[in-house]
């Protein structure tokens, strides 16, 4: 795993935040590991989440079988009792909408 600092560059804006909800991480990184290697990437779901924010739609659709990294994230955080933004669906949760949640602390990485 590389560090944070690895792309830290003027390209790139580095985001980095974290639960400050009190969360079982056990329950979190048994579901990491349940899930890892048993889905495929939502390439269309991707693209759908792509066009809603285009065009400012509202859909609360799932429209692939895979995940998206943040629909993997948000569902192990959901089996440990935390939920970032209980007004969309796990398959419609974008990193932003993750970054944004009010149980996520930004930490200013410089």
């Amino acid at each position: 795993i590389k560090t944070w600092k690895r792309y830290a560059s003027p390209k790139y804006k580095i985001h980095i935040g974290r639960v400050v909800s009190p969360f079982d991480k056990k329950t979190v990184i048994e579901a990491a590991k349940d899930m890892a290697g048993m889905k495929t990437y939502a390439f269309k779901q991707l693209f759908f989440l792509l066009m809603k924010k285009i065009f400012n739609l509202y859909q609360d659709k799932d429209v692939d079988d895979g995940v998206t990294c943040s629909e993997a994230i948000s569902s192990c955080f959901q089996i440990a009792g935390i939920s970032f933004d209980s007004s969309i669906s796990t398959a419609n949760i974008s990193p932003l909408d993750i970054y944004n949640s009010k149980i996520i602390e930004k930490i200013n990485v410089g």
